[in-house]
């Protein structure tokens, strides 16, 4: 199944689970079982109902609850209030790093191969939070800045606050 076909859900209050704080969104057990079959979780692009889309992790827990878990910043941006009904469409994910490449961090890979030999040994989920932090820079200059600093970075062994690899 590739895409959902339009359902409502029901965004939960922010729970505090220890040190996590994240509104989630249960998905419908039918949808979920269809995307994941017998997986525990699948990268989805979550499509709102303003055009917005983010990329998630649909997860089903160990007593088979199905969810999806958002940040304040995506809530704030997709104009939605916890404690709410969504309507949206799901869509696996089917992109290389389970999350949108900027342009600018991409010919910067395509220039620098052994800086992208380095971001392609890194770890999914740091990959991803790379690229978040390169997408998420409102002008061009501070994306290509960025892109230029992780590369530089990654050669030197330097992946997270300065510490080497």
């Amino acid at each position: 199944m590739e895409k959902t076909p339009k359902f409502t859900t029901y965004l939960a209050p922010i729970i505090d689970k220890g040190m996590y704080h994240y509104p989630q969104m249960d998905i419908p057990q039918n949808i979920a079982d269809a995307m994941l079959g017998d997986s525990n979780m699948l990268r989805v692009i979550v499509h709102f109902e303003n055009g917005m889309k983010v990329h998630r992790a649909l997860k089903r827990n160990k007593n088979g609850e199905t969810f999806i878990s958002l940040g304040k910043s995506t809530l704030k941006d997709a104009k939605v209030e916890p404690d709410t009904e969504l309507a949206l469409v799901l869509e696996v994910d089917r992109t290389k790093f389970g999350f949108s490449l900027p342009e600018e961090f991409a010919e910067v890979m395509n220039q620098d191969p052994e800086g992208e030999k380095a971001f392609l040994e890194l770890k999914p989920g740091l990959q991803r939070s790379f690229l978040y932090y390169i997408g998420s820079a409102k002008t061009v200059d501070t994306r290509i800045n960025r892109s230029l600093q992780l590369m530089e970075n990654l050669k030197m062994g330097i992946i997270s606050a300065g510490k080497p690899r």
